[in-house]
């Protein structure tokens, strides 16, 4: 796959988002698809969340600097987190 049709299917998975976690690792810093998807998902105004790497206190840059909000390894956190930043179903009665 070529790189527009890299890049058109990544915008093509972030469009009918309601947000994107951001899974910080080692080399994100220097992984140009990952910053391509920040930069993608930040442009569309999706809520970027970043999910710190287990038993880390700290997150790269890229991710700190577009997220909403950093999280740990928590099920709880992660699960407020989805329902707070999910478009929620119309109930009609």
């Amino acid at each position: 796959m070529n790189k527009e049709k890299r890049e058109e299917e990544i915008r093509k998975q972030i469009r009918p988002a309601n947000c994107v976690f951001a899974l910080d690792s080692i080399c994100i810093e220097s992984g140009d698809w990952v910053r391509y998807e920040l930069k993608c998902a930040a442009s569309a105004k999706k809520p970027i969340i970043g999910i710190r790497q287990l038993r880390s206190k700290g997150i790269s840059k890229a991710i700190e600097n577009v997220a909403i909000e950093i999280l740990g390894w928590n099920e709880s956190e992660l699960e407020r987190t989805i329902k707070e930043n999910s478009i929620r179903p119309m109930i009609l009665s």
